[in-house]
């Protein structure tokens, strides 16, 4: 049986063109805001990750949260593996709360799930009225 997985590590310093899985997506987007106000010849760029240290590609992005506060960052390109998420993220002050507060409530969900005398007390009336009382300011 073929390997049917895309290894973006072993490929990140490797130029050539890698045929994409049909139950695959690409997406491509431009790394800059803007053009540049007049197109330039550069020459002696041999792979991808010269290119992206010459020409520096930033993006800035606004981030909103559920109680509306708007954040705006802005995430920079130097080489293939700043394309990977946990890249995106680790440039990220928001994303980074974000997957911390993700892995808290999913740590809280399996400890609801495993502790079988914690969800007993959750359900509970009479201990959720107390508890309700304790964290009360």
């Amino acid at each position: 049986m073929a390997n049917d997985s895309f290894d973006i590590d072993s490929r990140m310093d490797d130029d050539s063109v890698v045929s994409i899985l049909q139950n695959r997506t690409l997406i491509a987007e431009k790394l800059t805001e803007s053009a540049p106000l007049r197109p330039e010849v550069v020459h002696g760029l041999q792979n991808t990750k010269q290119v992206l240290q010459y020409y520096k590609p930033e993006v800035n992005v606004r981030f909103e949260d559920a109680e509306g506060f708007v954040k705006n960052e802005t995430i920079k390109f130097t080489d293939m593996h700043d394309l990977l998420p946990d890249a995106i993220a680790a440039q990220s002050e928001f994303l980074t709360e974000k997957i911390l507060q993700k892995e808290q409530y999913l740590s809280i969900m399996q400890q609801l799930r495993s502790n079988t005398m914690l969800a007993a007390a959750i359900s509970d009336t009479k201990v959720k009225k107390h508890c309700s009382l304790l964290f009360i300011p």
